[in-house]
């Protein structure tokens, strides 16, 4: 099996609100029973292949590459993970068909405020999404706004994994 450089996370945004995942209650996966933004491990891939791919498998839609915005890099010590803006239609927000994870639901600003808060307890924040709302919020309130901004990359500590 080849190990993952790396990693791709999709701010999914529709309507005012984004895309979150509550992840599936299983001892083998990272974070179970906490909300996520869509990811997925890189190999090889091209990041924004890689992110096509997972958004087919994960949610039955195909976006195009126009509603497609790469936002930057998330360095971690372990691995670089690739972070994405989509703005999803109005047909394509309704034929979300979730392929893994409990649950689905698009939250508005101050849900993820609400979450965020919980911590790494159950139906928590995890991933990328956690680390930008707890370094990063003005990032996080722009995606929201549906006016995304690049920021190129981001490096966190050691702490981080």
């Amino acid at each position: 099996m080849v190990q993952p450089t790396g990693g791709i996370a999709a701010f999914i945004w529709y309507n005012g609100r984004v895309f979150l995942m509550l992840r599936d209650d299983k001892d083998c996966i990272a974070n179970p029973c906490r909300y996520a933004i869509l990811s997925g491990a890189i190999e090889d891939d091209e990041p924004g292949s890689r992110l096509v791919t997972e958004i087919k498998e994960e949610l039955g839609i195909e976006p195009s590459l126009g509603q497609i915005t790469y936002l930057g890099e998330e360095v971690l010590p372990n691995r670089t993970n690739h972070l994405f803006f989509i703005r999803l239609t109005a047909s394509q927000h309704k034929a979300i068909e979730l392929g893994e994870g409990q649950s689905y639901e698009f939250c508005e600003l101050e849900e993820l405020f609400r979450l965020h808060v919980r911590g790494e307890e159950k139906h928590g924040l995890c991933g990328a999404v956690a680390r930008l709302m707890s370094h990063h919020t003005h990032i996080v309130r722009r995606i929201f706004d549906g006016r995304p901004e690049p920021f190129k990359r981001i490096q966190y500590p050691k702490q981080y994994t």
